[in-house]
């Protein structure tokens, strides 16, 4: 049955009256949620094709639905709260296994489920089992239960009739962990659907983040069983997905569905080329504010379901615009920020990019690098000559090399610069992930080259990276644009802001404040800034 009218408009309660009678409300779980939620619910077109697609493929059986969706728009209120009330509404006997990226999220779920069914009891056709009712178990009367764990957690001895999995990957920095990835897919392959019993589904629904996650590793699969005379590794690597991925694992008939924020060619909802997701939600502005503060690379990924490689991150050399003069120092915060190395005889290079922002415009400049290959000593002499020639009012930011050695040249450093605005800190994450802030600048215009016979090799390595030989020029240059952003950005906000209220649409922290991208977001919005 369709969930909209001849024009396109959801139906209300009452319209399902009339055509099923007074038990409308049961056919999906969309429908359910807005019965239980008294309206709250808000009926969006593409979470009524979702439930569409999950009251059917789960009344058949034996269902394997993967469907990627951008941040924030519904998919875990629906998937891992009234999908479960759901199910159980129409077999109190069903065994449901809800997992998320982490057991505390999934029990949050798994709570707030159990709540409406306490507080709607009245209106649903089970009845909660006193003796459990765990935010990590509880059952029903007739023996059904909703049993919430995190990836990697143990479902040994537990069988499932329908197992939900929301979100795998936590974050950016998750996403690019190969271990990370990998204990995500051996979980999911030799523990989750092994405890699908026969006749059971699985339904995925996730933001994708890395081309190499379990819905990619699905997706290589599903085509190369459709596809036998091609090898599973020329897929693979066809799909910049690593070849020495196991073989051997039968994915079965999986419907992907890909519902990108702004559509692309033949959307599954018929949008129009470019027409958003969740307009009442996110509309264009919102979504183009949100493409120019994450850049290319993590917009196609987590918004549009295409991760791309991370060689294609899609910066080019005419995104810096080349300047022959720059603004008075005096309107300027400017920071000379050092990637060390020790490599008279060769290896890495020392480099020291010399980077200032103009608050009042919005503009970062990049106004010198300095590239060297020198031994310890040389680098030392350097470091103190270049801080005296570039003045007392330029601060000095050190990226600080793991272990105990790193942090005593730090404190080396710290002590020669005495009387200079001196600062290390030792970086996190991996190299491609802590560049997409600056590279997400270029992309949007805002990053200004002063000319000098270093342009081309800066503009080179910026272009290749990250599969370039030496990246210590975007490495000094992304550090001094993370230290001189600190404070506009304060960390990237991917995941909820969950509570005991499922009315609350589990909404997202506030965009950091005093950024003219922060001016353009809302209340709710995801990004409270872009720290990678």
């Amino acid at each position: 049955m369709s969930l909209i009218d001849s024009q396109g408009q959801p139906l209300n309660s009452s319209q399902y009256a009339q055509i099923v009678g007074a038990d409308s409300f049961r056919l999906t779980p969309a429908t359910l949620a807005q019965r239980l939620s008294d309206g709250a619910w808000k009926p969006a077109k593409h979470l009524l094709m979702i439930s569409s697609l999950i009251a059917t493929a789960l009344a058949k059986g034996n269902a394997r639905i993967a469907i990627s969706v951008p941040p924030r728009h519904g998919k875990s209120l629906l998937l891992s709260i009234y999908t479960p009330l759901w199910i159980l509404d129409w077999n109190p006997a069903a065994k449901i296994m809800l997992t998320s990226y982490g057991a505390e999220l999934a029990e949050e779920f798994s709570v707030m489920a159990r709540e409406i069914a306490r507080d709607k009891a009245h209106m649903l056709r089970f009845k909660l089992n006193r003796d459990k009712q765990q935010a990590s178990q509880w059952r029903t009367t007739a023996g059904g239960s909703v049993y919430a764990s995190g990836v990697g957690g143990s479902q040994t001895g537990r069988g499932a009739d329908v197992l939900l999995v929301d979100d795998y990957i936590k974050n950016a920095k998750d996403a690019s962990s190969q271990t990370i990835r990998e204990d995500a897919w051996e979980w999911f392959t030799s523990t989750a659907l092994t405890r699908i019993e026969p006749g059971g589904s699985c339904l995925v629904v996730a933001t994708r983040w890395n081309l190499d996650d379990i819905i990619g590793r699905l997706k290589v699969r599903a085509a190369a069983q459709q596809n036998p005379d091609r090898p599973i590794n020329e897929m693979a690597a066809q799909s910049f997905l690593d070849p020495s991925l196991q073989t051997d694992f039968d994915v079965g008939n999986w419907i992907f569905i890909e519902l990108p924020a702004l559509a692309l060619e033949n959307d599954p909802l018929n949008r129009k080329v470019g027409e958003p997701l969740w307009p009442e939600r996110y509309d264009i502005p919102q979504l183009r504010s949100l493409k120019a503060i994450l850049g290319a690379y993590f917009w196609a990924s987590v918004f549009q379901q295409n991760p791309v490689p991370k060689a294609s991150g899609g910066f080019t050399r005419d995104q810096l615009a080349v300047i022959d003069k720059c603004p008075s120092p005096a309107s300027l915060r400017i920071l000379r920020s050092w990637d060390l190395a020790a490599s008279e005889d060769g290896g890495d290079y020392t480099v020291g990019t010399l980077i200032a922002e103009d608050d009042n415009f919005g503009l970062t400049y990049i106004l010198d690098v300095i590239r060297v290959q020198y031994s310890s000593g040389q680098v030392e002499t350097l470091v103190i000559d270049t801080a005296n020639n570039d003045g007392h009012d330029v601060a000095i930011h050190m990226e600080q090399e793991p272990g105990s050695a790193g942090k005593t040249v730090i404190d080396s450093f710290a002590k020669k610069l005495k009387g200079f605005k001196f600062s290390g800190k030792r970086s996190t994450g991996p190299k491609h992930i802590r560049a997409q802030q600056f590279f997400a600048a270029a992309e949007n215009g805002t990053v200004r080259l002063l000319r000098g016979k270093w342009n081309s090799i800066f503009l080179d390595e910026c272009e290749l990276f990250p599969s370039v030989d030496h990246d210590d020029q975007v490495d000094a240059t992304s550090a001094g644009y993370n230290k001189l952003n600190e404070k506009r950005y304060k960390g990237v906000v991917w995941g909820r802001l969950t509570g005991t209220n499922p009315k609350s649409q589990l909404q997202a922290a506030s965009p950091a404040q005093g950024t003219p991208e922060a001016k353009k977001l809302v209340q709710g919005s995801l990004v409270q800034g872009c720290v990678w």
